[in-house]
């Protein structure tokens, strides 16, 4: 953690240093993991009908199909009416099983790579490049963390939206109708994509239905999943050091007010929910998630983990010791009340700010350079607040659910008044960055404006004090008038 600390705090030449040995390869692979959650998320938005349709059972087998294929292959043989189920799937779904197969590899590929690059950092195979030096880099270390935190969020989103009976389905589908049984990594595309055992029982069972098309993730023992495709201990015990210390994109600056460090810190408090999973023994430990809740998740039991997909604490740590003490006080009935009185009461006095400086026209670019930090904080405000409310108005835990809605009828706060809410925050920050913008292009011109004028004013200066004319302008200055007005009394 005083690797972090250092690496921010680090001199200019450095810095310099650090800029011109970046790492090419950590932000490949990033790019490479978004890139394959894109297309996840395309093809799991088009998964034919057929594959969900139970005529086609009978030609549409599962993982068991390699135990003895010529037995399944068996079944169609002869069979008109399930030769012509088949030809129908060849002809209507090949494109498809065709990209499921390719983004399987991808995974597979991606997953071999990283590994390999970061064993070789741990070996010190790269010159250049050692897990240290990447860890006190600050660019180094956000994109190790978003290789390895998108890679896990990758393996869930696929859990959560192509259910690992389905994915099976894919895989052998396409094997058998592009006769590749001999394709490279099909042994780890398989475990890939073998079903992950869900339990629907307790907690769980509220949230079942219509789980793939939910942007609320939730997967039962992740970290048996994640387990599948490990990656190097050390490397992970570095990076959760650093995501439990450190600010990872020096957010906090920007938010001031002790009562948004959640806020602040939301990215990395995402990235480190997923890659706990891959230490599962500290989501135990209540004495080290005590530390992580009290920084990340104190007020915040739905948590962002990539876009608009997100994880609700109170479900997805219900099984885990240490991380569901850790939330205890944060389920408390009367904590989440009090989380929603304040929310709602701020929402309420926000929305008076944001009319009144909407409609009063208040803001042109004078008004904006002397009250810059008032209105920054009231965008703050905002979508702190309205961020806050929208996240928990979605939690799967029927009781916070329930709390937050009826704590915003109370206050005659329904999804409408958010809405309007949202929208006047929006067009706010619009005007306001809209200034913002006309100012720093015209940061040049006005500098020179006022260069000019400070020079004629003190070329005036300098005549008036010589006696030879009066000043063309009034000198009004109160700082001075008090300032000469204190030297009167002492002298």
């Amino acid at each position: 953690m005083d690797r972090c600390r250092e690496g921010d705090g680090a001199s200019p030449s450095k810095k310099e240093d650090s800029s011109e040995t970046l790492f090419p390869e950590l932000l490949n692979f990033a790019c490479r993991a978004q890139t394959l959650i894109s297309e996840l998320l395309i093809l799991s938005a088009r998964i034919p009908p057929e594959f969900v349709d139970p005529r086609y059972d009978p030609v549409l087998f599962d993982l068991r199909y390699f135990d003895s294929p010529h037995d399944f292959e068996a079944r169609i043989d002869g069979n008109a009416g399930l030769e012509e189920l088949e030809d129908q799937l060849r002809e209507s779904c090949s494109v498809f099983m065709q990209r499921f197969f390719l983004l399987a590899n991808g995974i597979v590929v991606y997953h071999q790579e990283l590994l390999k690059y970061l064993n070789d950092l741990q070996e010190g195979m790269h010159v250049k490049s050692t897990l240290e030096r990447v860890i006190e880099n600050e660019e180094g270390r956000q994109l190790l963390t978003e290789s390895l935190a998108l890679f896990g969020c990758l393996l869930l989103l696929m859990e959560h939206h192509m259910s690992g009976s389905l994915r099976e389905k894919l895989l052998v589908a396409h094997l058998r109708h592009d006769r590749c049984f001999d394709a490279p990594n099909l042994e780890v595309m398989c475990l890939l994509c073998r079903v992950h055992p869900s339990n629907t029982s307790g907690s769980l069972r509220q949230v079942q239905s219509s789980r793939s098309g939910s942007v609320m993730v939730l997967v039962q023992k992740p970290e048996d999943l994640f387990m599948r495709f490990p990656f190097p201990k050390q490397v992970l015990d570095s990076v959760l050091s650093c995501l439990k210390d450190c600010d990872l994109y020096n957010r906090i600056l920007h938010y001031p007010d002790p009562e948004h460090c959640s806020v602040a810190l939301a990215s990395q408090a995402g990235y480190l929910y997923i890659l706990l999973f891959y230490l599962p023994v500290m989501l135990h430990n209540e004495f080290v998630m005590r530390e992580i809740v009290d920084r990340f998740f104190r007020d915040s039991l739905v948590v962002p983990i990539f876009m608009y997909f997100t994880v609700d604490l109170s479900l997805s740590w219900d099984t885990y010791k240490g991380a569901k003490a850790s939330l205890s006080s944060c389920l408390m009935p009367s904590f989440i009340h009090d989380q929603c009185q304040l929310h709602y009461m701020k929402v309420n006095d926000l929305m008076s700010e944001l009319c009144s400086a909407l409609s009063n026209r208040v803001l042109n670019r004078d008004y904006v350079l002397n009250n810059s930090q008032s209105l920054l904080a009231l965008v703050r405000n905002c979508n702190v607040s309205l961020r806050w409310l929208l996240l928990h108005r979605t939690s799967n835990n029927k009781k916070v659910r329930d709390t937050v809605i009826s704590a915003g009828t109370a206050h005659q706060i329904e999804e409408e008044a958010l809405l309007s809410f949202l929208l006047k925050t929006s067009q706010f920050e619009f005007e306001v960055n809209q200034l913002y913008t006309e100012l720093m292009e015209s940061k040049g011109t006005l500098w020179q404006e006022s260069k000019g004028h400070a020079s004629e004013s003190m070329q005036e200066l300098s005549e008036y004090f010589s006696g030879s004319r009066t000043l063309s302008w009034k000198i009004k200055d109160e700082n001075l008038m008090d300032l000469f007005k204190s030297l009167c009394v002492q002298a």
